[in-house]
């Protein structure tokens, strides 16, 4: 189902679905519910939260993402936890404006056994992180924050590190570009 969400070409799919996903989740509006499952079924359904929040309007962004911040607290996985970080962080940053509490929510703290999968992800925390500074024109900052995050393997990235890093390089130089 995430995969259907996120993919352009069945956007219509998607916009069918979030009926049906509202509906679901009403069973699980308190998040307590949401322990039932099975670890895989719960990291499903907090994905398929986040891949939902890029359709409809703001409100309905921010109360997927508030959902899916409370199945966070049975989830084990890092992943998750750093896809609703990022998320949240966009959100706050295109639809409230408020710029403090996107920084706020786009540092994460990384407990867990990284992957490439997971470096890819903290990269594309950086990547939000760095955005953010560069809307509260602090561009030293942002700077910063784009060179904290490298790939696991420097030689040989995984193929998500080297999306990352491009995006993370483009960024660089705007920033550069903009500064003069």
């Amino acid at each position: 189902m995430v995969r259907v969400l996120t993919n352009s070409r069945y956007r219509n799919i998607g916009n069918l679905q979030l009926p049906h996903l509202r509906h679901t989740l009403k069973e699980f509006e308190d998040g307590e519910d949401l322990k039932i499952l099975s670890n895989a079924a719960q990291t499903l359904v907090i994905l398929s939260l986040v891949e939902a929040s890029r359709f409809s309007n703001p409100d309905w962004k921010r109360r997927a993402i508030a959902m899916a911040k409370k199945g966070l607290q049975y989830i084990d996985d890092s992943y998750p936890h750093a896809c609703v970080a990022q998320r949240e962080s966009t959100i706050r940053r295109v639809h409230d404006n408020d710029i403090h509490s996107a920084l706020a929510s786009s540092s994460f703290d990384c407990q867990y056994k990284l992957s490439p999968r997971m470096n890819a992800e903290l990269g594309q925390l950086a990547l939000q992180s760095a955005i953010n500074h560069v809307h509260n024109e602090d561009l030293s900052k942002a700077i910063e924050k784009l060179r904290t995050w490298q790939p696991m393997n420097i030689k040989s990235p995984s193929k998500a590190e080297r999306i990352v890093l491009y995006h993370l390089t483009i960024w660089e130089g705007k920033i550069l570009r903009y500064r003069g």
